[in-house]
């Protein structure tokens, strides 16, 4: 019924000019937490049926789930993958060079979300891109930059492009009447891409670019009470559930330094990840997170104490 009421479902007909490649059915998944999965079934007939099960992880004060705005953007992804997986699985072969080389340098990031290999970083990739069509039409402009910005912080770091891309299809539908009929399009946009990938992560994903004690450092001083971070971008100076406080430091106005307090002991190894104390990352003014790093160093002996 949400769905029904909630979610424009012609709009996947008409987007992609196709029909569905099996039947969908959506259980959410009650007690499973946020997270959300898909199971696929094939009978002795041929016939496809597709379930997704899409967490649940807002309930109201009943402890009764909440189905929200939220909830729809991700029903929206979900059914946009089962037409986009069609449709990138017979252009497979021709993306897969480009897309392993795309895959190569965010495979950490992939994999804890559960996409294993690159064919599956593709049709996430299209799915999502489709999701943010759908939010540029039924939203507005606004909600669709936040959204890929928030597939930015999940590492899809050419999602502004593509959905650049999509909007030529969206656009133009003449020349290109079936979402298929885009694909090679999408092929040209991988192969592209790939060459650029590692210039298009330096630019979006914070780096640590210096800090008071350098990396690697022996013989630093153990009187010294703060190490100053320098980042590549400003940062969020704002941390979740920890105020702008960082380990007891905090973020300059221009967000892209941060003074962190520090007790030292003589003669000790130090490995201090570089994080919100509460152990989460920081994340950059656009929500990109910093890769984990951690700042090494030992220090010196204790100065002798001067005579009197």
């Amino acid at each position: 019924m949400f769905l029904r009421n909630e979610t424009d479902l012609g709009w996947f007909a008409r987007f992609f000019a196709s029909s569905p490649p099996a039947r969908i059915a959506i259980v959410p998944g009650l007690a499973n937490g946020a997270s959300s999965y898909a199971a696929r079934v094939i009978d002795t007939s041929g016939a496809e049926e597709i379930y997704a099960i899409p967490g649940v992880s807002a309930v109201d004060a009943k402890g009764l789930p909440v189905f929200d705005a939220e909830f729809r953007n991700l029903m929206v992804h979900e059914l946009a993958n089962v037409y986009v997986s069609r449709a990138a699985g017979k252009f497979a072969n021709r993306m897969e060079t480009p897309a392993k080389q795309l895959y190569a340098p965010v495979a950490e990031a992939m994999q804890r979300q559960s996409y294993g290999t690159w064919r599956l970083m593709v049709n996430q990739s299209l799915a999502r891109a489709a999701a943010i069509e759908y939010i540029i039409e039924h939203d507005s402009p606004e909600a669709a930059r936040a959204m890929v910005w928030r597939e930015n912080a999940q590492s899809f770091f050419w999602m502004g492009n593509l959905v650049d891309l999509l909007e030529t299809y969206r656009k133009d539908r003449g020349e290109y009447p079936t979402f298929e009929s885009f694909m090679p399009r999408v092929v040209d946009f991988f192969n592209d891409t790939a060459p650029n990938i590692q210039d298009i992560i330096d630019r979006l994903q914070p780096k640590v670019i210096s800090t008071s004690i350098p990396d690697g450092a022996s013989g630093v001083d153990p009187a010294i009470n703060a190490i100053v971070v320098r980042f590549s971008m400003a940062m969020n100076r704002v941390g979740p559930g920890k105020g702008v406080k960082a380990s007891g430091g905090r973020f300059d106005a221009s967000g892209m330094a941060a003074t962190i307090p520090v007790t030292l002991e003589p003669e000790r190894d130090y490995a201090i990840p570089l994080r919100w104390s509460g152990g989460q990352a920081f994340v950059s003014a656009d929500g990109v997170p910093l890769p984990p790093t951690v700042l090494k160093f030992r220090t010196a002996a204790a100065s002798a104490p001067q005579k009197q």
